[in-house]
């Protein structure tokens, strides 16, 4: 994990000591997440997006270029089963000061993504 500042790994320390839903990783996944759905979607680096586009630019794709056919695995491993456990991790991070959240968002936008199955339609797609 030395790509993280130690300030960000001290609050993903201090996060994952009050909250044991998920590991150390995880977080450190969406952080990076979040920065690929900005350089995928050509935002402003300051610019908001949704969960949806979270999930759709960049946890979605990131972890399948990651990890191609394990990817479903290896977010399993870190407690990640659905995209509402990543709109969980992005509320701890919020509640942290991490994450930015503004009138427009709504945790119910990381449900419109079925994380399993898009998953599963990036493997099929690439067999």
């Amino acid at each position: 994990m030395g790509k993280f500042s130690d300030r960000f790994l001290r609050v993903v320390d201090r996060i994952c000591s009050t909250n044991l839903d998920y590991l150390k990783e995880a977080y450190c996944f969406v952080y990076e997440a979040l920065g690929f759905a900005v350089r995928a979607l050509d935002l402003e680096p300051d610019q908001h997006l949704s969960g949806e586009e979270l999930m759709r630019a960049g946890v979605i794709p990131l972890a399948f270029n990651r990890w191609g056919f394990l990817a479903k695995n290896v977010l399993s491993y870190w407690n990640i089963f659905c995209s509402e456990d990543v709109g969980k991790i992005v509320r701890n991070f919020v509640e942290a000061g991490v994450f930015n959240k503004d009138s427009t968002d709504r945790w119910e936008d990381f449900s419109v993504v079925n994380l399993g199955k898009e998953l599963e339609r990036l493997q099929k797609s690439n067999f």
